[in-house]
């Protein structure tokens, strides 16, 4: 059997696999938490209140397994979602209680909870102060501003951390503007803009051991990132998969997408690198060229099936939109080279064996109703957006390539005709 090394080298040689070890921490969907307490802060203060649970107590009685002020006691494997009509933004004046224990921190479907460092503290550390590390969090459906530190931006992550449906944005630290990772990191269906570094100013991934699991992002967004060193991911150490990913308009001396060093390994795939102002364009270091990779200049050197250099991705003029979905996206052209450049076998990711990937960072159906090919980037291209019955003509399109809803909705992975017909509506922007 070839050796975890021997695999690596013969991606980086251009074969179409890549190494078992990226199976655990490569996947299409969160899960890893499984609840044993429900806790629901009811409140946006950060102060404790007798009688009303803060996401500041939510986390300590997680932590403790005990009730704290207004919080229900946490118990093993504990969630933290909001009550009912209850959005708006946390104001905090010192960073959270670093997570402790395996928890789930869950906003409302859509957005509506922002949590802001008001440009003075950072917001959330997990298992710094825990010995062994390994604890599993889960931040979903939630936007973090603002965070602003030394050491410490939006997350400072020494566990195994999966985000999803999430924003970032301008937040500020030494490392990573938005996100720290020292643990292995998992990020979904997500959008960094406007955060700054020195290195990483979205995201810095960094080794702590040898044996460290590989990380992931996918179907995510990256714009207006500013560092020296990676202006939207700095990579020292890690081993890391970009999968499906757009990364526009990034600012850094060196390294405007990517800076990847000291035995860094870097495999990207589907993915888009544009616009970046930098000394040495969009990627410093070595990156494994996994195919269908879109660069605007050649210094990520890709050369691996459906890869293109010096191209222009034709990126919506107009950039981050609501395009549907609870994140903003950045739409493609009509004419974009991206449109329907991978085959939908070979839409997937990068574990062994893979997984189909089948939406996109909004939800929206990957590939469209009716066709045999994906679009690089996180955002899939709906050729019936815009036209008189989108949603009839897709259903029409799943039909007569399925036989009916439930057979389409099984073929992508939903779990019921209702979630496909959400994806539907946004496919179709609504």
């Amino acid at each position: 059997m070839a050796t975890f090394s021997e695999k690596v080298l013969k991606a980086r040689q251009g074969m179409r696999w890549l190494p078992t070890v990226l199976t655990a921490a490569i996947l299409l969907i969160g899960g890893a938490v499984a609840p044993c307490a429900t806790i629901t802060v009811d409140t946006l203060s950060d102060a404790s209140v007798l009688g009303q649970c803060s996401l500041r107590d939510a986390i300590d009685a997680a932590n403790s397994d005990t009730a704290v002020h207004g919080c229900a006691a946490g118990h093993g494997s504990d969630t933290i979602v909001f009550a009912k009509r209850l959005t708006g933004t946390i104001t905090l004046a010192a960073p959270l209680p670093d997570i402790q224990s395996n928890l789930a921190i869950n906003g409302p479907s859509g957005g509506g909870i922002t949590i802001s460092g008001n440009s003075l503290v950072g917001i959330m550390t997990i298992d710094a102060n825990v010995e062994p590390r390994g604890i599993t969090v889960e931040l979903n459906n939630l936007t973090f501003i603002q965070a602003k530190s030394e050491a410490l931006g939006a997350v400072l992550n020494f566990g195994a951390l999966t985000v999803t449906d999430s924003t970032f944005m301008d937040n500020e630290a030494s490392n990573g503007g938005a996100i720290v990772s020292l643990g292995t990191l998992t990020v979904m269906k997500s959008t960094f803009v406007g955060n700054k570094s020195l290195n990483g100013g979205a995201i810095a991934v960094r080794r702590r051991t040898r044996f460290e699991p590989a990380s992931t992002i996918i179907n995510s967004t990256f714009v207006g990132n500013d560092a020296s060193q990676g202006g939207a991911i700095s990579n020292l150490g890690a081993t890391l998969a970009l999968i499906n990913n757009t990364f526009s308009l990034n600012t850094a001396v060196q390294g405007g997408v990517l800076f990847n060093i000291s035995m860094g390994i870097v495999i990207s795939k589907g993915s888009i690198f544009a616009g970046s102002t930098a000394d040495d364009g969009n990627c410093f270091g070595e990156i494994t060229d996994a195919g269908y990779n879109i660069s605007d200049d050649a210094t990520c050197l890709f050369s691996n099936t459906g890869s293109h250099n010096n191209t222009d991705p034709l990126l919506d003029p107009n950039g981050l939109a609501r395009n549907g979905g609870p994140t903003e996206t950045i739409a493609l052209q009509s004419a974009s080279p991206a449109l329907d450049a991978i085959p939908v076998a070979d839409c997937t990711d990068l574990a062994s064996p893979s997984n189909a990937i089948t939406t996109d960072q909004r939800g929206a159906l990957r590939p469209d109703p009716g066709e045999a090919s994906c679009d690089i980037g996180a955002y899939e291209f709906q050729p019936f957006a815009g036209k008189a019955n989108c949603h009839g003509k897709s259903v029409a399109a799943l039909v007569q390539q399925y036989g009916n809803l439930k057979s389409a909705a099984s073929a992508y992975g939903f779990p019921s005709v209702k979630e496909l017909q959400a994806a539907i509506e946004t496919s179709c922007g609504g």
